[in-house]
């Protein structure tokens, strides 16, 4: 089956993003962008069931929206209920090139908001194509279950030894190749189940090996 949707990780800090709705969804939706740095805009009929903590972050807009409203803002979401209000998004976002997302109503979306799992500095992101948001939230829940809760130390074991044995290789494609072959080798498995001097002499081993 062909990707009809390409996953990706945006940068959004200092960036301004738009949020419609006083919902749970959209607070949920927007701590997640403020948490990544964006500067969150709020369109909302009651700003008051934000949380306190979040409101005095939040750069308050007026309604109804404007089409100017929407001249700097890199993202928004909508998670209001109105069709028609969406529709109307929908299109002054297509017109400016801004990427939109509506919730529950994917034929208003320029892209999906995935369900996240996060092991820092871990992001796993999961989606159904709008098919089955209920689906990606189970399957997220399933990983963040399984996963193992010391990925993050993995994740600074392996960068030290990364930047460690850079210099034995002239290219990017040995470099990939060399722990391709330690991963498939069942390196990460060894240093997961706690025997992380065993795994380093692996490390040594297959360097010392190169090097003949």
């Amino acid at each position: 089956m062909a990707l009809t949707v390409i996953p990706q990780f945006l940068q959004l800090t200092n960036r301004p993003c738009l949020m419609l709705g006083d919902n749970q969804e959209a607070i949920t939706k927007g701590r997640v962008l403020m948490e990544a740095g964006a500067e969150l805009r709020v369109m909302a009929a009651d700003p008051k069931r934000w949380p306190s903590d979040l409101a005095q972050q939040i750069t308050w807009i007026s309604g109804p929206l404007q089409p100017q409203q929407l001249d700097d803002v890199w993202l928004v979401v909508s998670t209001l209920e109105e069709k028609s209000i969406n529709q109307q998004l929908f299109s002054l976002c297509q017109a400016r090139h801004i990427f939109l997302n509506t919730v529950d109503q994917p034929q208003f979306c320029s892209f999906i908001w995935p369900a996240v799992v996060k092991k820092p500095p871990f992001i796993i992101a999961i989606s159904t194509a709008g098919r089955g948001p209920a689906l990606a939230g189970w399957l997220r829940r399933k990983l963040e279950r399984e996963l193992p809760d010391n990925l993050g130390e993995l994740a600074n074991w392996f960068a030290h030894w990364r930047k460690k044995t850079a210099p034995s290789f002239s290219t990017l494609q040995q470099r990939g190749k060399f722990w391709r072959d330690l991963f498939d080798a069942g390196l990460l498995d060894i240093y997961l189940s706690g025997r992380v001097n065993r795994a380093e002499k692996r490390i040594k081993k297959a360097l010392k090996k190169k090097k003949r």
